[in-house]
């Protein structure tokens, strides 16, 4: 449990981080080894912050050819590399809304695709 209450999964998609990672930061944490985080670092410029944006998003635009097909499959590919991408990046890149992706994780198939299948 972190200290708001949550489990450390409903924080880190929360925040939209991997689990693993915000469980590194937590043993660090617990360890004393944030103490100085990062006082030998500079603060990124905005032009480093959008380079590191846009390759990001490159990355998954090379992961991931599906921009042409339907909704469903771009929600598909998006909970595939969830675990690896921050959330608003994902659907920035796809198109998609996030509230319309956390939806399609709750219901079933459409009658459509019920039809189709």
């Amino acid at each position: 449990m972190t200290e708001g209450g949550l489990s450390v999964g409903e924080a880190a998609m929360r925040l939209s981080l991997p689990i693993s990672t915000l469980e590194n930061w937590m043993r660090a944490l617990k360890a004393g080894k944030l103490e100085r985080l990062g006082a030998s670092h500079r603060p990124l410029t905005d032009v480093e912050m959008e380079l590191a944006l846009v390759r990001m998003e490159r990355d998954i635009l090379k992961k991931a050819a599906v921009l042409c097909q339907g909704v469903v499959t771009r929600h598909a590919v998006m909970e595939q590399m969830r675990p690896e991408h921050p959330l608003g990046i994902l659907c920035r890149v796809f198109g998609v809304s996030a509230s319309g992706f956390n939806a399609s994780r709750s219901r079933g198939p459409s009658r459509r695709a019920q039809q189709v299948a």
